[in-house]
């Protein structure tokens, strides 16, 4: 608290080339918390953010700290830390837009849909610029079956930046919610376009793939992801728990590899989402464990968005293991 009001006390009396050092000090120690986050290293960067926090030496700069912090513990799959910092940061700069972005993505995560929703959409109000927001939003809108409000927003976002990737992948997912996986495909491909050496597009179009019958892509483009420098193992095993367990060829199926695909995916994250339950549910049922599969599912219809537009699917699925059936993804037909 010293150290606080001495330094707030001679602000005033501070050069002008004094400010300025001070103000370029904090970009660079925002800089390295970034990259430390960026890299994994996501200790070092809460003790960064700490380090700025006992400092506390604008409402402003503390409300920045503080988010990064919170972010670092969505990073550690803490939920209700990183919500908690994101509050915290919300009161002292009730204006900053990335920190109700950021406590949207983790209170979507946490099930609270609608409070996400209200949080993206306050923070697109006071930085109706930042294109990565409108990607949020739009995920959410998809998973509550508002494809039309999904699509402008990823078309708000690539207005903004031609180039989001995150945008192209976006469309990509509204259109396979749709049954419309060429319209996916192409999205897909324009993610890969924009960046060939990220993982998201390949995972896009693999899962574009899956619809359209077309097994052999599928492997390709999983096995290509796995050996980009930027392939992200965990949230790579949600889509190879999944083909492995249903693909309708056999020779692509493996139930053991799908079901240690799954429990790493599930175990990776404390959110235990509906996504990775249904995976595993499904994997649980192709190595003949219906009695596990069953329970996942139960658990994963559970968590699901109310308004999720597979939610029909999954208790289809649900059925077939109460039947002692495994489940199959064949491709299904866009009704005329």
């Amino acid at each position: 608290m010293f150290r606080r009001l001495l330094f707030l006390t001679l602000m005033p009396l501070l050069s002008a080339q004094l400010v300025l050092a001070v103000a370029q000090s904090f970009t660079e120690l925002f800089a390295k918390i970034d990259a430390d986050l960026r890299a994994g290293n996501v200790d070092a960067a809460i003790k960064g953010c700490d380090g700025i926090i006992v400092l506390n030496l604008t409402p402003q700069l503390a409300s920045a700290a503080i988010m990064r912090r919170g972010s670092c513990y969505y990073a550690k799959h803490d939920a209700e830390r990183a919500i908690a910092d994101y509050d915290q940061a919300l009161r002292l700069d009730p204006k900053n837009a990335a920190a109700y972005d950021n406590r949207g993505t983790a209170l979507e995560a946490r099930g609270d849909l609608d409070d996400a929703m209200k949080d993206y959409s306050e923070s697109v109000r006071l930085n109706p610029r930042n294109s990565y927001v409108y990607v949020n939003r739009g995920v959410l809108r998809s998973d509550e079956a508002d494809f039309s409000g999904a699509l402008a927003d990823f078309a708000r976002a690539l207005s903004l930046n031609p180039r989001s990737e995150y945008a192209h992948a976006g469309r990509s997912r509204v259109y396979l919610l749709r049954n419309e996986p060429e319209k996916a495909l192409e999205e897909a491909n324009a993610a890969i376009a924009i960046s060939p050496d990220e993982a998201l597009g390949y995972d896009r179009r693999a899962r574009a793939y899956v619809k359209l019958g077309r097994y052999a892509q599928v492997d390709a483009d999983i096995r290509k992801a796995t050996h980009l420098k930027s392939y992200d193992r965990k949230s790579g095993l949600s889509l190879v728990a999944w083909f492995r367990a249903t693909c309708p060829d056999p020779h692509f199926r493996d139930g053991k590899q799908a079901l240690e695909a799954a429990r790493l995916s599930c175990g990776s994250t404390n959110f235990f989402g509906y996504a990775c339950l249904d995976n595993l549910a499904a994997a649980y049922a192709e190595v003949g464990d219906f009695d596990q599969a069953v329970n996942c599912q139960m658990r994963a219809l559970e968590k699901a968005p109310s308004r999720y537009p597979e939610l029909s699917e999954m208790k289809q699925q649900q059925e077939q293991y109460k039947k002692r059936k495994p489940y199959r993804d064949e491709p299904k037909r866009k009704p005329s």
